[in-house]
């Protein structure tokens, strides 16, 4: 574990960024801690997210519905990702030269 100053992260935002890479950082602001920096990966940053965010569920609902809405005003068909890959193979597959993947 590291301390470092604000003033240090605004100097120098990359070398405190490596630093919390290899360990954690200790934000200090006049020689008090206020915040401590830490790595993380994208996996933990969702379980971050939905452990400390109640709301972030509905949050996420309510925008795909607002995004639903959105296509289903401008009339277009809203696919899964199912469908967009099996268009996707017979499209390539229709192409000369062409040989798909198995699976």
């Amino acid at each position: 574990m590291k301390l470092t100053a604000i003033r240090e992260i605004k100097s120098n935002p990359a070398k405190v960024i490596r630093e919390a890479k290899a360990g954690d950082v200790v934000v200090t602001s006049r020689g008090k801690p206020v915040a401590i920096m830490k790595a993380i990966s994208p996996e933990e940053l969702e379980d971050y997210v939905l452990v400390n965010y109640d709301n972030f569920k509905e949050l996420m609902k309510e925008a795909d519905r607002e995004f639903l809405s959105f296509l289903q005003g401008k009339k277009i068909r809203a696919k899964t990702a199912d469908v967009l890959l099996k268009e996707a193979k017979r499209e390539l597959g229709s192409r000369k030269g062409y040989i798909p993947a198995k699976g």
